[in-house]
């Protein structure tokens, strides 16, 4: 029912360029694209005090390097995937893995990973802004997206990401490869060195995220590219 809703719609986007790419290349579907783009205005980075403070609200370690993960924990997020490589690393130097979200999933990762030192299961939360400026960089394990909105939020809060190498995520990278690091998917040593890499590059990088999410995936210009888009139709 969507493909053929699809193909009889006056005009029909695509939520990001590498999505129209796989329209084309898979259904032979020719659309054009508009990106997703985030409520900058709604996000902001924390300062050095105001990152304390939330630490200290939210009980979480006032000294660690926390890494973000926010979303479903449904299959295609590979979240297990994450799960692991965390498990694996020596404990003596593992980071802090801040994990909010639901989904089908979530209970059989909390009963297996929950009482590992340093992962931290919060579940669905309406202040999810709040929750990453308490944190250092942001990771995103999934095998499929649009354009995703965690990532763009969490650079428009000033974290580095540390994404798979699905086109998605790359089409991310193309406007500022500086932003974080890619690994390739499925591999869990490559995972763990890009996200010691971020850790190292943290503050410079976490500058080149804030700054590409407010100049190239602001809801501002999606908006202004759709009213483009609807004037043409409706001139015709």
């Amino acid at each position: 029912l969507h493909l053929y809703a699809m193909k009889h719609t006056s005009k029909t986007v695509a939520c990001s360029e590498s999505l129209s790419k796989i329209y084309k290349e898979r259904l032979g579907l020719d659309y054009g694209f508009i990106r997703n783009g985030v409520d900058v205005e709604q996000y902001s980075k924390a300062t050095a005090e105001e990152k304390a403070d939330i630490r200290k609200e939210l009980g979480l370690p006032k000294d660690a390097f926390i890494y973000a993960y926010t979303g479903q924990m449904i299959e295609r997020k590979k979240v297990g995937f994450l799960l692991e490589v965390f498990k694996n690393w020596n404990s003596n130097s593992r980071p802090y893995l801040l994990l909010l979200g639901g989904g089908a999933l979530l209970d059989g990762y909390k009963g297996q990973y929950g009482e590992l030192e340093g992962i931290d299961f919060r579940g669905n939360v309406e202040n999810v802004n709040h929750y990453l400026k308490a944190c250092d960089a942001y990771v995103s394990t999934s095998m499929s997206e649009g354009l995703p909105n965690g990532v763009l939020e969490a650079m428009a809060t000033g974290l580095p990401v540390v994404l798979s190498d699905i086109v998605q995520h790359l089409e991310i990278f193309e406007a500022d490869n500086g932003i974080g690091a890619i690994y390739k998917q499925g591999d869990a040593d490559e995972l763990r060195q890009k996200l010691q890499e971020v850790r190292e590059k943290a503050a410079v990088m976490g500058e080149r995220a804030y700054l590409s999410a407010h100049q190239n995936f602001s809801a501002k210009g999606m908006s202004e590219n759709y009213q483009k888009l609807y004037k043409e139709i409706s001139a015709k």
